[in-house]
């Protein structure tokens, strides 16, 4: 998932069926010459009934909600 819409509903649907989930990132920072400056990861496990994305703050409810505005409503300003 690259937006925190899809993560979020991830999340939801894990817990609702009661299975676990991991979630993995990693994100590239260019240099701005072509070349990468820094590449970082993220690995997330979670169980249903314990800490979730959103309680470990990897998103919040604003931005999914201005993920889910800018993708129904092209008219929107980018919030973020």
């Amino acid at each position: 998932m690259d937006g925190v819409e899809g993560r979020h509903l991830l999340n939801r649907l894990t817990t609702f069926y009661l299975m676990p989930y991991f979630d993995v990132g990693v994100r590239l920072d260019a240099d701005g010459n072509g070349g990468i400056e820094r590449i970082a990861g993220a690995v997330h496990y979670l169980q249903p009934g314990l800490s979730s994305l959103l309680s470990r703050e990897v998103y919040n409810m604003a931005r999914v909600e201005a993920e889910e505005m800018r993708r129904t409503d092209r008219k929107c300003i980018d919030v973020w």
